[in-house]
């Protein structure tokens, strides 16, 4: 299946009274209508519409109370996910844990937070020790440092510019594997990402919203596996030796893609590899083969190498798991990328499997 995976709307700030409010869901809403129309029009298929809004700096209970009620609103009325509970150097861990608690209250709702030294890290890994039994929270908040990025992909996609803007994200991992196996399919490739790109920027057009870019990063959902592509290409399963190499090689495939087709990019344009998205990957952590040490070290060929995993809090031990993300740490600052980190805890043991509505099961990493 080749899709348009989100059209991220970001908004440039919240809104303050009633009457803001009003205006800033009925302008998103104008939009999802104008987009559905040119969707319609460059018979593009999209799985659905987000939103994200501003990092926030200072945060106070009151204040992401005041947040969640108005953003849960703008998910209803207008049918998006939102993105819109992030928060920029946190100091303790409480402020984490308002984080999540405010998470809870909606699962259509999506936060991060910027992680600028690693005693930031050390009070996420405590949360996830105390807050193990919500398994959905932790799928819906990242961590991500050095800095933030202008992405489409939630949950750490933020509005960085005080104007309105849209991104596109792609659900085109068949479309790849194709290329891959086949060189003459590489065109077909191109012309899809031309199409993407000439319906954002007619969207650009009509509204007058600025067309920010794709974000060509090859992202998996379920079979549609970017696992599958990175054996094929190094011809062994993951992680064995040369599974970094196919995840460059694939890199460079995107930013050749970016080139041929013309287009322009914001976001991670980069290798993705979240396991409870991925058919594949969810098979090799089964059978023991994956390890969350593993997906750290793929970190340093792609954005996400630790990216919707999941953790035993009941047998790891937390010095060495906060040693894993202080390494996942000091490689965003030597690629000087940004890279985001999302684990899901839980109580049961490496092997076991998590049972989850939306992702399926989930497989318990070793360490």
């Amino acid at each position: 299946m080749v899709i348009v995976r989100a059209v991220t709307i970001h908004v440039p700030e919240y809104p303050g009274s009633a009457s803001s409010q009003r205006d800033l869901i009925d302008k998103v809403k104008s939009l999802i209508e104008v987009s559905r129309k040119l969707l319609s029009k460059y018979s593009i298929r999209c799985w659905g519409f987000r939103a994200s809004f501003p990092s926030l700096k200072y945060v106070r209970a009151d204040t992401l109370r005041d947040i969640v009620v108005s953003l849960s609103a703008l998910s209803r009325e207008c049918g998006v996910v939102v993105a819109g509970l992030h928060l920029d150097r946190v100091r303790d861990a409480g402020v984490y844990e308002l984080l999540i608690n405010s998470l809870e209250l909606s699962d259509e709702l999506f936060g991060s937070v910027l992680v600028c030294d690693v005693e930031q890290l050390d009070y996420y890994v405590e949360c996830l020790w105390k807050f193990s039994s919500k398994t959905d929270v932790f799928t819906r908040l990242a961590v991500v440092f050095p800095r933030r990025v202008t992405t489409p992909y939630f949950p750490v996609s933020t509005s960085l510019s005080n104007l309105w803007g849209v991104s596109i994200a792609l659900r085109y991992a068949d479309l790849v594997k194709a290329a891959v196996t086949d060189p003459n399919m590489y065109e077909a490739l191109v012309s899809y990402v031309r199409k993407v790109a000439a319906f954002c920027s007619e969207v650009e057009a009509r509204t007058g919203i600025k067309c920010l870019g794709l974000d060509l990063s090859l992202s998996p959902w379920m079979s549609e596996s970017v696992g599958e592509i990175v054996e094929l290409v190094n011809g062994a399963d993951v992680p064995e030796p040369g599974s970094g190499w196919a995840v460059f090689k694939l890199n460079q495939l995107i930013s050749k893609l970016a080139i041929d087709a013309n287009v322009n990019v914001t976001g991670f344009n980069e290798v993705m590899l979240p396991v409870a998205e991925d058919n594949l990957l969810k098979k090799r952590v089964a059978e023991g083969k994956l390890k969350v040490r593993d997906l750290a070290h793929l970190a340093a060929y792609c954005v996400a190498g630790l990216d919707m995993t999941a953790i035993s809090v009941a047998s790891y031990k937390k010095e060495k798991l906060k040693k894993i993300l202080y390494d996942t740490y000091s490689l965003s600052i030597i690629k000087r990328r940004s890279i985001g980190v999302r684990l899901i805890p839980s109580e049961l043991k490496p092997g076991d499997v998590i049972k989850s509505e939306r992702f399926g099961d989930i497989p318990i990493a070793y360490l």
